[in-house]
């Protein structure tokens, strides 16, 4: 079954992603060969970059289209979305930051030199960022003794500016690896809001407010 434009963008755990690839090479895909061809050529990359650029084009494309999937794949069909989740779901499986930061150069290399040539319309990777380097907690504690000295602890969420809806969410923003990830989490117990304070705020943060109420609309029809 050749490759087929995926339905959803849900991040999903990617197994083995911090070590063995999905799919061991991607040069069966002719718009690969000539991209690994290139770079031997017009970059003198050496060949086990070109070997680790095959090994994550092709981990992209299982992910993508699916383990039965076989090239050529429909690279012009990939949006941004689809490599945002890829890269997440790397960080959902725990993978290095490096891991991810290397993964994501090899797509964009791979976009850049397509967009060039006129192969795709888009570089679906122009306005991702790289992950950052995890900062490690004090060696005197341990994460698991401090989401235990957590527990039961009242939350209080105070407002000072009507920015969004997040107050009283169930989710939390939080980084994996590096990455911008939705996990779920506890509403807070109490939600301080002074109404004064919360007029004063600066107008772009109010109107940033209003955008996130009306981009709920479509928002939740997406989710």
């Amino acid at each position: 079954m050749r490759g087929m434009p995926r339905t959803t963008t849900t991040p999903q755990k990617i197994e083995g992603a911090s070590g063995a690839p999905l799919r061991p090479r991607a040069e069966g895909d002719p718009l690969v060969a000539r991209f690994l061809a290139d770079a031997g050529s017009e970059r003198n990359d050496s060949r086990n970059t070109l070997l680790g650029y095959a090994r994550d084009l092709g981990q992209f494309a299982e992910f993508t289209w699916g383990s039965e999937s076989e090239p050529p794949y429909p690279w012009k069909g990939v949006v941004r979305d689809d490599a945002r989740a890829f890269l997440v779901g790397l960080a959902q499986s725990d993978a290095a930051p490096t891991t991810v930061r290397r993964k994501l150069s090899a797509l964009r290399s791979f976009y850049k030199w397509a967009l060039r040539i006129g192969e795709v319309r888009r570089d679906v990777t122009a306005r991702i960022i790289s992950p950052k380097a995890d900062k490690p907690l004090p060696v005197f504690f341990r994460e698991e003794e401090i989401i235990a000295a957590a527990k039961g602890i009242p939350d209080f969420i105070v407002a000072t500016a009507p920015s969004m809806d997040g107050f009283a969410s169930g989710t939390s923003s939080m980084e994996r690896s590096g990455l911008k990830v939705s996990l779920k989490s506890k509403c807070p117990d109490v939600v301080i809001g002074d109404t004064e304070i919360l007029a004063k705020a600066p107008v772009h943060m109010i109107l940033s407010g209003i955008g996130d109420i009306l981009a709920k609309y479509t928002s939740i029809v997406e989710w």
